[in-house]
């Protein structure tokens, strides 16, 4: 069936953030840059297939940045309080620290190869015990159960662990997994640009909004905020979730 693109932008651009305008969304004395807009196509052809796949990391992908800490205020705001209630107190005190990509991506992610890493153990239906394998080296092997660690609620870093391990797990092949999540690295990290990241992650995110409830019983809350100077781009990444 073929989509009009126009309504996929339109559909898609509804999940991955909206454009940052001046406006009541703003409390009166938060620093915003007028400058900043959605690059919705680009990251429709990176960020579709994750959605569909299950993914539950909120993306939003902005143009015209120019400041790493105020310009991911603006839009950390403009997104938090689009899907969620806003304390708006706490938000003036979030704090932030800057992180290695390494940190960022975290232990399910191995920065040599860019594969990601399926911890704990998994069992194939030709009786194989694997330890830590790699997602892609799942490809032609049969699955019938698998256990791993979690990560530590609001201690941060460990996007690929978010990535990989939704609540329902991504309904794709390991080559496919892979495959998209190298796409969403190249959107929001391009190699050969120096890139700023800021992660936000704090147990007390759900004091700040009610989105960072439901993760903070049980699967996790992330929000992380990444700049790419050279490209005047900003991705804000948020994610909580509960089964």
């Amino acid at each position: 069936m073929h989509l009009d693109r126009r309504l996929l932008l339109k559909a898609v651009a509804s999940v991955i953030g909206a454009q940052i305008l001046p406006g009541d969304s703003f409390a009166a004395d938060m620093p915003r840059s007028p400058t900043l807009h959605v690059a919705a196509d680009e990251a429709v052809q990176a960020l579709k297939p994750y959605y569909e796949m299950g993914g539950i990391l909120q993306f939003v992908v902005y143009d015209g940045a120019q400041d790493a800490e105020k310009d991911s205020l603006a839009a950390i705001h403009d997104r938090l309080a689009s899907i969620g209630s806003l304390n708006e107190s706490a938000f003036k005190r979030l704090n932030n620290r800057h992180i290695s990509a390494a940190q960022f991506f975290g232990d399910w992610y191995d920065p040599t190869d860019g594969g990601l890493i399926k911890l704990g153990s998994v069992m194939t239906a030709d009786g194989q015990t694997l330890t830590n394998p790699k997602v892609r080296s799942l490809e032609k092997l049969q699955v019938v159960s698998s256990g791993g660690p979690g990560v530590e609620v609001g201690s941060g870093g460990q996007f690929a662990y978010a990535y990989l391990n939704p609540p329902y797990g991504l309904h794709g092949s390991p080559a496919e997994i892979q495959k998209t999540f190298d796409s969403i690295r190249k959107l929001i990290l391009p190699e050969t640009h120096a890139v700023t990241i800021l992660d936000w992650t704090s147990p007390s995110l759900d004091k700040v909004s009610s989105y960072f409830k439901a993760g903070k019983e049980w699967w996790g809350i992330f929000l992380f905020s990444i700049y790419v100077p050279d490209l005047q781009r900003l991705t804000i990444i948020a994610g909580s979730a509960t089964d």
